[in-house]
């Protein structure tokens, strides 16, 4: 469980707090200081326990006495054991919250271990958990980045961004207005079923930087813009590469993408209307090879590359 603990002391003063707060726990894990803000994991076994919150409580009035700190913790004490079960199952069986509920969970001694019975696997307590989350995340988001650079040396250069869908076996008249079930383009062949669209950023190595879920009738030609803007407000503007499936961009935001400072650089599909224009000029072009058994043809045109493998 991470702990933010927000102090106005100078780094040499919050350093000490963040010390005092490992020394305090005999669990903790020193983080890092960020604007002002230490933060500290705080082992799980700390939760853990038939008064389960008995013992952080006590963790949290002594980091109270500490010069000038205040401590703000991501506390759900009602779900705090679903949380500990949640953050087992992803290091050792990762898969959904479903299966988690239906299979894992009753496989596994974590009922024993917390002193609990198999109410802390119910399926909804275990989504409850995600629905705290969300409010932080962006703050997730932009700490697992440094994370991975840090561990794995990952690279954010390639963006890969694509879209889905997931529809809902309901009465569409009972939907609330405003509510983003909307009926759509479904890729489930459902179109009987309202749906959410799920637009989804993750790197060639699988690892997810954004996401957002956006009305069942969003249209995918409607989102890259405005994920061009997040990611460039959440990570900074860089020379990235965008990857996506040829009806996502419009020619006006790659026209964009192409004169922003500095360019965003992209690999998409060519619409199969203009690869019958391009043809003739790609017959005359020789093979190039990319890479041991593949092979290409380049055409250079107004400011783009057009390659056909």
């Amino acid at each position: 469980m991470y702990m933010l603990m927000h102090s106005n002391s100078d780094d040499l003063e919050r350093k000490k707090v963040m010390t005092r707060a490992v020394q305090i726990t005999g669990y903790g894990d020193m983080m890092g200081v960020d604007n002002g803000c230490v933060t500290v994991l705080v082992h799980s076994s700390l939760l853990i326990g038939r008064d389960n919150m008995g013992t952080f409580s006590e963790f949290l009035a002594k980091l109270g006495h500490l010069h000038d700190c205040t401590v703000t913790l991501i506390e759900w004490k009602p779900n705090a054991k679903s949380i500990v079960i949640e953050m087992d199952y992803r290091l050792i069986a990762p898969g959904s919250e479903w299966r988690l509920h239906r299979d894992w969970f009753e496989k596994s001694a974590m009922a024993d271990l917390l002193c609990a019975d198999f109410g802390l696997a119910e399926s909804h307590k275990l989504y409850a958990c995600h629905d705290r989350l969300l409010a932080h995340k962006e703050e997730l988001f932009s700490h697992l980045v440094l994370r991975w650079r840090d561990l794995f040396n990952a690279s954010f250069d390639v963006l890969l961004y694509d879209l889905t869908s997931t529809y809902f076996e309901i009465n569409a008249a009972d939907v609330p207005e405003g509510d983003k079930r909307r009926h759509g383009y479904s890729r489930d062949k459902r179109p009987d079923c309202p749906q959410v669209v799920i637009a989804l950023i993750v790197t060639p190595d699988g690892l997810p930087i954004a996401y957002e879920v956006l009305a069942g009738n969003t249209s995918d030609k409607k989102t890259l813009r405005s994920f061009l803007e997040k990611i460039a407000a959440q990570y900074g503007k860089a020379r990235r590469v965008w990857v996506m499936d040829r009806g996502i961009p419009t020619e006006e935001v790659l026209a964009e993408m192409r004169a922003s400072e500095p360019p965003v650089h992209y690999l998409v599909g060519t619409p199969k209307g203009r690869l019958n224009r391009l043809e003739k000029h790609l017959i005359d072009k020789p093979w190039r090879e990319a890479r041991e058994g593949v092979q290409v043809k380049l055409l250079a045109e107004a400011d783009e590359l057009y390659v056909f493998a």
